[in-house]
């Protein structure tokens, strides 16, 4: 059962179309497939496939001509799916199964815009990018420090415990170092702060070439955002019109609805030579 059937066989337009219009329309746009895998699934030719979907614009007063019916079907019903969803509504009101098979749809549909944008790192005197992540890749683990050593605030008696003796003035890091894949997963939001070549891009660009390899956090759909494509977005979306706007570029269809639906596994790299300070931040987030 495709995710939103349940919301598709409610509207009333739905109960006026005939069973094979049913059909159609419940595997176009509940279960987002193309007309050619419509014409396999349900054994029908195109001349069939046309009608029904003729059928469907004219009980949804849909006008227009060409894929342009289409999109205007889609919007709509994106629009009716946000007015009747419930204020209170989450994620739990949907099947975990349902979610999990929305989830690996997703993860399919980016996974080759994040090999693109993270599968490979560019080393300085390298005419060609290396890969990340496999047999040659080039990333190694990174440890974190929870706290940033250079704003905690210590008595004298501290100070003087830490302090090395032949480097007086020089106090030892004290502060335990954490696999930075075991933080990202304590952590529902973080930002990871080093200085210039230290690693933090190529750890950026690790997480998500693990999540869509299977190798971590399975259950989540993994974005790679840099701050700059975002800020220069055409009519400045907020944060979620953007994920849907990246999703929608990866072919996913009703990516507004789906946005709203799914745990998105962001990552923003603001990362630049000319910033004072530099960082990464990483965010999970559950949109319902």
């Amino acid at each position: 059962m495709s995710l939103l059937t349940d919301f598709l066989t409610q509207l009333e337009q739905y109960s006026e179309l005939s069973n094979r219009e049913k059909a159609v329309f419940s595997e176009i746009f509940g279960n987002g497939k193309s007309r050619v895998q419509v014409t396999q699934a349900l054994n029908i030719s195109n001349s069939n496939l046309s009608s029904c979907l003729t059928g469907i614009y004219k009980k949804f007063s849909i006008n227009g001509s060409g894929p342009v019916k289409e999109t205007r079907l889609r919007e709509y019903l994106e629009k009716r799916y946000i007015q009747q969803k419930p204020s209170g509504n989450s994620t739990a009101d949907f099947a975990e199964d349902d979610i999990d098979v929305l989830v690996q749809e997703i993860c399919e549909k980016v996974k080759l815009s994040i090999k693109e944008k993270c599968g490979t790192m560019r080393v300085l005197d390298m005419p060609q990018p290396i890969e990340l992540t496999g047999e040659r890749g080039i990333y190694t683990n990174v440890n974190i420090l929870e706290k940033i050593t250079g704003r905690r605030r210590l008595d004298i008696p501290e100070l003087l415990q830490n302090c090395d003796p032949d480097h007086f003035g020089l106090s030892r890091v004290t502060e335990k170092r954490v696999s930075g894949l075991e933080v990202v997963q304590r952590y529902s939001k973080l930002m990871v702060l080093g200085k210039p070549g230290a690693g933090k891009t190529t750890f950026l660009k690790y997480l998500p070439m693990q999540c869509i390899e299977g190798q971590y956090l399975t259950n989540r759909v993994p974005l790679f955002i840099t701050l700059k494509d975002f800020a220069e977005a055409p009519k400045q979306p907020n944060v979620l019109k953007y994920i849907a706007q990246q999703l929608s570029s990866c072919g996913v269809n009703n990516a507004s609805v789906k946005a709203e639906i799914i745990v998105i596994f962001v990552m923003t790299d603001s990362s630049a030579r000319h910033n004072r300070n530099y960082y990464c931040s990483i965010t999970m987030q559950m949109y319902c």
